[in-house]
């Protein structure tokens, strides 16, 4: 009997994982949609909720006048709206401004001294008159008919979050398209998990939830993963609505894109282990079957590529398996070519998609570690405008 050497189970064991994030979950949601009954929602576009837009700023002079132009030109009726901001420690001309719209209607400013971005969140929903919260950032855009299209899942009383098609703009950069790419997967994952009725995650910047559904944030964690949790967690339904359309921009520079993504992940995975019961199949099933499958192994994706790398290099010394470590050599020199056209402002398109994917992974890994050991993350990030 041929007994399987360690290195060659462990190199299959991450292949396989790798795998299995970044293309085989899908094909696993796509099948199951064909044997398993699609979880239907009574989406009612006659259905007309009152609605506080929150936006929670700090210091963001250069954005916020445009946003809420845009906000302002919503076809949502105006009698039924309220825009918010939620002005933390502003101490530049970002208050103002806002003073300037007010005179508008619908248009109230709330400051508070420097809280953190769930305190002030926290603090604002108190104050909102909405019955759906509609929670933003300065630097998204939403299209005219954006709310009318977020709040129609809510007519159905089992849905207490809605999250909407974020899409990001980009410039030629490696790190940018590469990552447009990643938010693509992200969208296509959103879109058949909430046909299932296993989504638990959302965009910060582009959800809603109803008032009564809105749980204290743990300023460690935000908006983005702990509310959707939260909502499943006491029996509502987070729903994707692929028609409620919102734009940024994607992060362009590599220091940038790779802070965010170590930021991202500290607080994804501490917020996501507070929740251990969803994270149980024996108790959430299905819940548990999207966290592990769409988030953990996504963060925990580095630990097998390091294993991976591990792995092969004594298989380098048998005949059956060398080209594996060789093609493990090509893989990394490719994203050292990547980091290299980078920095010299060139474009090689497989390279830079290679070392798009390290540069996530390098992010994930820190936040993991980062966040086991403690670390904690509440403050704000510069964001650049979203382009019309």
């Amino acid at each position: 009997m041929h007994v399987i050497s360690p290195p060659v189970a462990l190199f299959a064991l991450s292949c396989v994982v790798i795998l299995y994030v970044y293309n085989l979950y899908l094909l696993a949601l796509r099948l199951l949609l064909r044997v398993t009954p699609e979880t239907k929602v009574i989406s009612d576009s006659t259905y007309v909720p009152s609605v506080t837009v929150l936006v929670t700023v700090h210091n963001e002079e250069d954005l916020i006048g445009r946003r809420i132009k845009n906000l302002l030109a919503l076809d949502y009726p105006k009698d039924r709206l309220e825009i918010l901001i939620a002005s933390d420690g502003s101490n530049d001309r970002t208050n103002e401004i806002v003073r300037e719209y007010e005179h508008q209607g619908g248009v109230r400013l709330l400051q508070f001294d420097r809280l953190g971005k769930s305190e002030a969140q926290n603090r604002a929903v108190l104050e909102a008159t909405g019955d759906i919260i509609a929670l933003t950032d300065a630097s998204c855009l939403f299209d005219a008919d954006y709310l009318d299209c977020l709040v129609a899942p809510f007519a159905d009383a089992s849905v207490g979050c809605v999250t909407a098609n974020l899409t990001f703009g980009s410039d030629a950069s490696s790190v940018a398209q590469s990552q447009g790419y990643y938010w693509s997967y992200e969208l296509k994952l959103r879109e058949q998990e909430s046909r299932l009725g296993i989504l638990a995650v959302a965009s910060g910047a582009a959800m809603a939830v109803r008032k009564a559904c809105f749980y204290k944030l743990d300023p460690s964690v935000g908006e983005d993963c702990s509310l959707p949790l939260d909502v499943t967690a006491n029996g509502f339904r987070v729903v994707h609505a692929s028609n409620a359309n919102a734009r940024d921009m994607m992060e362009s520079d590599p220091a940038s894109e790779l802070r965010t993504r170590i930021r991202m992940t500290m607080r994804n995975w501490t917020g996501t282990w507070k929740r251990p019961e969803l994270l149980n199949p024996l108790v959430h099933p299905g819940y548990a079957f999207s966290l592990w499958s769409h988030k953990l192994l996504r963060w925990l994706s580095p630990f097998f590529l390091v294993l991976l790398v591990l792995s092969s290099i004594p298989l380098a010394l048998t005949p059956l398996f060398w080209p594996l470590p060789l093609l493990v050599l090509v893989v990394l020199a490719a994203g050292c070519l990547g980091w290299f056209a980078e920095r010299r402002g060139w474009r090689v398109p497989v390279a830079g998609t290679v070392w798009s994917f390290l540069l996530a992974n390098i992010g994930f890994f820190i936040g993991v570690v980062s966040a086991i050991t403690g670390q904690r993350v509440v403050s704000y990030i510069g964001r650049r405008p979203a382009q019309r």
